[in-house]
C-alpha cells in the first residue's frame, strides 16, 4: 500500500505541475496572441495608408489628365465655333448679294417688260 500512496502523490504532483505548466502556457499564448494582433493591425494600417496614398496619386494623375483632355477638347470647340461664325457671316453677306442681285434682276426685268409693253 505504500507504494501506491507514493505513485498518487506522484501523478498528483505531476497533474499540479501539469496544471500550473498548462496555465503558464496558456498565459503565454494570450500573450503571444495580443502581440501578433497589434502587430496585425500595425501592418493593417500601414497596407491602408500606402494604399490610399497610392490610389490618391493614381487618382490625381487620372483626374489631370482627364481635366487637359477637357481644356483640350474646349479650345477645339472654341476653334469649331470661330470657324463656324466666320462660316455664318460669309454666307449671310453672299445671302445679301444674292437677294440684291435678286432685286436688281426683277426690276431690271420690270422697266424690258414696260419697254416691250410701250414697244408693241
Amino acid at each position: 500500500m505504500g507504494s501506491s500512496k507514493a505513485a498518487r502523490r506522484t501523478a498528483a504532483a505531476r497533474a499540479r505541475a501539469s496544471a500550473a505548466s498548462l496555465a503558464c502556457d496558456l498565459e503565454l499564448a494570450h500573450a503571444q496572441l495580443k502581440e501578433l494582433r497589434a502587430e496585425r493591425d500595425k501592418l493593417k494600417a500601414a497596407v491602408q495608408r500606402g494604399l490610399g496614398a497610392a490610389l490618391e496619386t493614381a487618382g490625381t494623375r487620372e483626374l489631370t489628365a482627364r481635366i487637359n483632355e477637357l481644356l483640350a477638347h474646349g479650345e477645339r470647340l472654341a476653334a469649331e465655333l470661330e470657324a463656324a461664325r466666320a462660316e455664318n457671316a460669309q454666307l449671310k453677306a453672299d445671302l445679301t448679294a444674292a437677294e440684291n442681285d435678286r432685286t436688281a434682276a426683277r426690276q431690271a426685268l420690270k422697266k424690258m417688260i414696260k419697254e416691250v409693253s410701250r414697244d408693241r
